[in-house]
């Protein structure tokens, strides 16, 4: 309907998959690298989990196109089926002929096993993919595993890839499947977009439908991230809607308010209803009684008894005048409240907190915020940096200290994955910028210090606020001259060979010049592969990083890592 208005050839937000608009992001590459390395090995599970829209079922169409010829795929879409469904639907996917009508489960193996044979004798490899993983029963995954048995002296025949949402990694972590989740030879857990990559598919999609210039301001590209929350299925549902509503307004671009009101229109339960937002619209109405009962409560004493219902009745609820929802966490040097005196805090206190504390957000952005940042996670280093100078960069500065900065865009998970404090650059809805230290991560809660000020908020919060762009500190190894390639030597060669020792436990490796070899290289590639990283063998900051993070006895790290994990 709209297509005429901004000059465009067909819908660019259909939800249909037509490989024409296929955008993969850097984490999407980097789901497919993890099938397809685990198709190259020999046998095992590989797993793939994501929320639902997130592009699972994108991801497994491209695997499928690049698999080698000699691969044959079985690809299941229904895993809502018995033992006996299943084993017969792997049959016909694979065209193994059996006994019409036949219910025998021993009568599909067998033909099923002679098949794989067949296959492996002609170099042929057989992978079997099932969607919607989630929805398979505890009998039918454990005959899945069973499949896995089928195997030559020297590997197993058939290789399995469970695509399913976030439940399924939770089922396969119960202990009658233990022994299935310990054949999992590669998983990898697919998140939303981040800001910039929500920029990057918007445009890719116009792009390919005719567009000539952008159709949305960038705060409505702000705006369609966060009610969104970067996954890409919702993206195209409430752009497509978005692009209606200007048309219908006579609008030439999409503005924030239409992604709102698209928002509303199409989603069941509107992204303002998520979770902490409902928890913030709790605290607030907690946050407003608390106040009342502290005015009544004054007044009361001050004036001899007053009607406390008459004085909720006069100052009713205006949100404008309520205290800050979140306190700032002690940071070093300012005293912590005792246990249990919280709730005897005198009025004047309560007070003058209600009044200077405007919560995480500051009300105006002062220059130095971004030496502010950096000065804090020089602080979790415990580095002794010179005053912030505006003169000076702050990567600049750590870098004559030893350290290098690494800069990039990515998600909260991508951070929890390196496990270091960051540099956060975040923007309040006017799009202007500051700037925040993360500190920690602690399941759906995070740490960030802002303006010197520890806050710990709920994921959500950042959420709505940061575009993905971070900076972190880390230590390189000894005489590191850049990434490390097959067939380099010197003393970073040993320092990658003793943590690779200490992570698999072994005694410490003889003395010597040591090669990054090929046999190295593998283990840095299973490294890769076990951590959620590209796996390529190339020893980058990323790698490096991960493993300061766990073999590093001086490395701050944003969730502590238990003993043995």
């Amino acid at each position: 309907m709209y297509l005429e208005h901004f000059r465009l050839k067909e819908p660019p937000f259909s939800i249909s998959p037509d490989p024409r608009y296929l955008y993969l992001s850097d984490q999407h590459r980097e789901a497919l690298a993890h099938l397809v390395f685990g198709v190259e090995r020999d046998g095992g599970f590989i797993l793939l989990t994501g929320e639902v829209g997130t592009g699972k079922t994108t991801i497994c169409r491209c695997l499928v196109e690049q698999l080698p010829e000699h691969c044959d795929v079985a690809l299941i879409l229904n895993p809502r089926v018995t033992v006996r469904e299943l084993l017969s639907t792997i049959c016909d996917e694979f065209r193994i002929p059996y006994p019409a009508g036949s219910q025998s489960i021993k009568t599909f193996i067998d033909g099923l096993n002679g098949y794989l044979l067949d296959a492996h004798a002609k170099g042929r490899k057989a992978v079997l993919i099932i969607d919607e993983a989630q929805n398979l029963s505890p009998a039918v995954l454990e005959q899945v595993r069973l499949l896995t048995n089928l195997e030559t002296t020297k590997q197993k025949l058939l290789q399995v890839i469970l695509l399913g949402q976030p439940e399924l990694r939770e089922m396969l972590g119960r202990s009658e499947l233990r022994q299935l989740s310990q054949r999992i030879i590669a998983r990898f857990h697919l998140g939303p977009l981040t800001r910039s990559d929500v920029d990057a598919y918007i445009h890719h999609r116009l792009a390919v439908a005719g567009a000539r210039e952008p159709l949305f301001i960038p705060s409505a590209v702000s705006q369609l991230f966060l009610m969104s929350r970067g996954i890409p299925r919702l993206i195209n549902i409430i752009a497509d809607r978005a692009m209606l509503g200007a048309y219908a307004e006579g609008e030439s671009r999409v503005t924030p308010a239409i992604v709102k009101r698209a928002a509303r229109e199409v989603l069941d339960e509107p992204a303002w209803k998520s979770p902490w937002l409902r928890k913030l619209a709790w605290g607030s109405s907690a946050a407003f009684l608390a106040l009342a009962l502290l005015v009544g409560w004054q007044l009361y004493q001050s004036q001899g008894g007053v009607d406390l219902g008459a004085i909720l009745h006069q100052n009713g609820p205006r949100r404008e005048a309520l205290p800050p929802l979140r306190r700032p966490i002690p940071t070093a040097g300012q005293p912590a409240a005792s246990p249990g005196t919280e709730g005897n805090t005198p009025a004047a206190s309560v007070a003058s907190r209600t009044e200077t504390d405007k919560g995480w957000i500051p009300s105006s952005i002062p220059p130095a915020s971004e030496q502010e940042a950096f000065q804090a996670l020089f602080e979790r280093w415990s580095i002794q940096a010179p005053p912030a100078s505006a003169d000076v960069a702050p990567c600049k500065q750590a870098e004559a200290l030893g350290f290098l900065c690494l800069t990039g865009q990515g998600t909260l998970q991508d951070l929890a994955r390196l496990n270091h404090p960051a540099v956060l650059k975040l923007f309040i809805p006017e799009d202007r910028a500051f700037f925040g230290t993360l500190a920690g991560i602690q399941g759906s809660t995070v740490t960030v210090i802002v303006g010197g000020s520890s806050h710990q908020l709920d994921q959500g919060e950042i959420l709505g606020h940061w575009r993905g762009d971070y900076t972190l500190l880390w230590r390189p190894p000894p005489d590191y001259r850049g990434e490390i390639h097959l067939g380099e030597k010197g003393p970073g060669i040993s320092w990658l060979r003793l943590q690779l020792s200490i992570l698999q436990g072994r005694s410490a490796m003889p003395s010597g010049e040591a090669v990054f070899d090929q046999a190295m290289m593998e283990e840095v590639k299973r490294f890769q592969m076990e951590q959620g990283l590209e796996t390529d063998g190339i020893v980058g900051p990323r790698t490096l990083i991960r493993l300061n993070a766990l073999t590093g006895l001086d490395v701050p790290l944003l969730t502590p890592i238990r003993q043995g994990g």
